[in-house]
């Protein structure tokens, strides 16, 4: 009985300390050589700005049918801002808040998006990775671009 033990508890050590070896090497407390970026962190980089850039886009198309609701309700896209936070109009319309579209993209992109409107059209850029630019417009075009749109102001309102 005594041998029986003393086998069990050898093998519980060396599983102890196996594990604890797996835990500090995955925490990165040992095999630390470098703090230069690694191409895997190239890599994550490149990843992260895939991400970011989807989630961009994404919410630059929510901003595109919330600004066709709000003209839809408004008959103009004056409403069509960042600064609108559905509560600018009666209680009878279709708020459209337009606000908390524009903190999504600004979480993603770091920058609210430039917004133009008038009565009859709208557009709205804002920066991605790599110097390139997402705008969208009343016409119903959506592109990536790689400089800033000059078309997209207050008085033509078109993406490139």
């Amino acid at each position: 009985m005594n041998r029986a033990f003393s086998k069990i508890l050898i093998l519980v050590i060396l599983v102890a300390l196996a594990g604890g070896g797996i835990f500090v090497w995955q925490h990165g407390w040992i095999g630390k050589t470098t703090t230069q970026p690694t191409p895997e962190s190239k890599t994550t980089n490149s990843a992260k700005n895939i991400v970011a850039d989807a989630s961009i886009m994404s919410n630059m198309g929510h901003l595109r049918t919330t600004a066709e609701l709000i003209y839809m309700q408004d008959e103009s896209y004056n409403r069509v801002n960042c600064s609108n936070t559905g509560t600018s109009c009666g209680a009878n319309c279709w708020k459209g808040n337009i606000s908390l579209i524009c903190d999504d993209i600004s979480k993603a992109s770091g920058e609210k998006p430039v917004i133009h409107a008038s009565d009859n059209a709208y557009c709205a850029y804002v920066p991605l990775s790599n110097n390139n630019y997402y705008c969208v417009d009343s016409m119903g075009n959506a592109e990536k671009i790689n400089a800033r749109p000059d078309g997209c102001n207050n008085t033509s309102f078109v993406c490139p």
